[in-house]
């Protein structure tokens, strides 16, 4: 699906699906596009946060975080748990966003939608973190979000023709990807997919990934501040990746936690993997099989065990999850200590700023 032309946005809807009737599918991925090359990911039990390290935050409040969806420049939410294990939800703002004097009735009305948005989902989930866990949410350009809890969603703005899909399909909807000029990704709970990329992802739409329904894609993300950034990942842990990072070692960084999450998944799930890497400096196919992930599936599990001992995001800046620095730290920073020195969790592994990693299941 593609169109050249944007729609006017749609006002904000909520609607609820019979629970009995669908088991909807659940990720163990979350990934969102933040402005300034921030961003913030989690794949299996590893997560990674990037943002402004100048800006004034809110204490988060959050010991182990589910998902995150960034308000463009204004802040965050943030769902997940506390340092008790009870679910927690966070809605932050940035005391110090200008608003331009043209901009002031579109900045009133997005934070209130952003007000109703946090009531509803707090409404939805209650003090139950596997209701936290399953939220999907995705907020786009101009106040646009769409968020889900169970069956039930709740949206603001959306295209015309993403709203239209919605309301007219027989299966609800299990996440939606927001992106530059109405650009959109919905998966639905039966598998199927709808998408208008309205030519602002030319990489992604030379790609099969939405095409292909041998491997669904069961998540999206669509960066709605540049045109052409994406992550999605597939049934099987095919990662798919097309971002500009702000640094070739954040987007080392970023590689390695992507190139183990894919390896536990070959482990586990019997997958195999090949793509193209730059391995101290020579540029060869990496080969990923169940046969290769064994001391990623054990790293997987020894950070989740010290996750649940220790780690709290309670500061109010927050650059990474942890401390890095050089090539070691990469364990400290995943569970949350920060002067732990580790060995690296996968081959050092050289990559640019630019990252165009179109990974293959086979």
């Amino acid at each position: 699906m593609s169109s050249d032309s944007e729609d006017q946005p749609t006002p904000s809807s909520e609607a609820d699906a019979p629970s009995a009737a669908y088991k909807l599918p659940k990720s163990d991925v979350h990934f969102a596009f933040g402005p300034q090359n921030w961003y913030w990911g989690r794949l299996g039990a590893r997560w990674r946060f990037v943002r402004s390290n100048a800006s004034d935050w809110s204490t988060f409040g959050v010991n182990e975080p589910y998902w995150v969806a960034f308000k463009h420049d204004t802040g965050v939410f943030m769902g997940g748990c506390d340092e008790d294990g009870d679910a927690k939800m966070t809605h932050t703002w940035n005391d110090g966003y200008t608003v331009k004097a043209g901009d002031v009735d579109s900045f009133v009305e997005s934070r209130d939608a952003y007000i109703k948005l946090y009531h509803w989902l707090a409404e939805h989930v209650q003090k139950d973190v596997e209701k936290v866990r399953d939220v999907s949410i995705s907020i786009g350009p101009k106040g646009s979000y769409f968020a889900r809890c169970g069956t039930s969603h709740i949206a603001h703005a959306l295209p015309k023709d993403l709203q239209k899909a919605i309301d007219e399909s027989e299966s609800p909807p299990v996440s939606v990807a927001l992106g530059i000029k109405g650009a959109w990704i919905l998966l639905k709970a039966d598998g199927t997919r709808d998408w208008n990329l309205r030519h602002a992802y030319p990489t992604l739409a030379s790609t099969d990934n939405l095409t292909n329904d041998s491997n669904k894609v069961v998540f999206a993300a669509l960066t709605p501040y540049v045109e052409d950034g994406c992550f999605l990942v597939a049934e099987d842990g095919c990662c798919t990746l097309n971002n500009s990072f702000s640094d070739a070692t954040e987007g080392k960084e970023f590689y390695r936690m992507v190139d183990s999450y894919m390896r536990m998944r070959a482990r586990r799930d019997g997958s195999t993997f090949s793509h193209p890497a730059v391995i101290n400096g020579v540029q060869r196919q990496v080969k990923i099989t169940p046969s290769s992930g064994l001391q990623e599936t054990r790293m997987d599990a020894w950070v989740a065990m010290l996750r649940a001992r220790h780690q709290s995001i309670n500061r109010k800046d927050l650059t990474i999850a942890g401390a890095i620095t050089g090539g070691t730290g990469v364990a400290a920073k995943l569970a949350g200590f920060p002067t732990l020195k580790a060995g690296a969790l996968a081959a050092s592994t050289g990559i640019g700023c630019i990252i165009g990693m179109w990974l293959r299941g086979s």
